[in-house]
């Protein structure tokens, strides 16, 4: 579900995500981290301007 959410809207941060799914900010972190770990998305740009991409 956050994996194509993120291929079709690349560059959003975890608040916009949580609100774009409407699941709690938490959830996605953690969601976040596990996708990470395989590889699959990576976070470009400042903290304050980045945002989560497709590997």
């Amino acid at each position: 579900m956050l994996l194509n959410y993120i291929k079709n809207n690349p560059g959003k941060h975890t608040n916009d995500l949580a609100r774009s799914i409407n699941i709690p900010e938490k959830t996605v972190e953690r969601w976040i981290k596990e996708l990470k770990e395989k590889s699959k998305i990576e976070y470009k740009g400042s903290k304050r301007t980045g945002g989560y991409y497709i590997v």
